[in-house]
């Protein structure tokens, strides 16, 4: 194998498993955003009868996470460059978690109102934003040795 000449043979049975548990971390990690739409948008009639709105506002809620996933990739591929992958990517699952809790809280308890529950799920795109650009950059870096011939990034 390439890569663990010299090696005891223990390495480069760990180096496949790790690069196998890290493929499957990758892909979780830029699904994230598609199955959050995903689970959106066939809820979107429940949510405006939960809230007691129209569906069209209750639509606007798919737009403003689209707006705060688009927008938030241009902020947070420099904070990750800048700061790291780990703290960013960390930082945007925790708040994603946070926020995701905060929208059930809302509409468990009946007295949650949709604006503000669309600012958190604004809020929910940009952390999903932190998760996607953290999957893509940990990729590209891992990868990026293949175009300009010189080995790639560890950090």
């Amino acid at each position: 194998m390439h890569g663990v000449v010299g090696k005891p043979p223990g390495a480069a049975v760990d180096a496949v498993a790790t690069s196998k548990i890290m493929l499957l971390m990758l892909v979780a990690m830029t699904g994230v955003a598609p199955i959050s739409l995903y689970m959106l948008v066939p809820a979107l009639p429940r949510l405006a009868t939960a809230f007691g709105r129209d569906i069209s506002i209750a639509q606007m809620t798919v737009s403003l996470y689209m707006v705060g996933i688009a927008l938030s990739q241009i902020v947070m591929g420099p904070l990750s460059d800048r700061f790291g992958r780990r703290p960013v990517l960390l930082a945007g699952l925790g708040l994603m978690t946070g926020n995701s809790y905060d929208l059930g809280v809302r509409v468990d308890d009946g007295n949650g109102h949709l604006v503000t529950s669309q600012s958190t799920t604004l809020a929910v795109g940009k952390a999903n934003a932190a998760i996607v650009v953290d999957g893509y950059s940990i990729i590209y870096d891992g990868h990026s040795h293949v175009a300009s011939g010189t080995p790639g990034r560890t950090s």
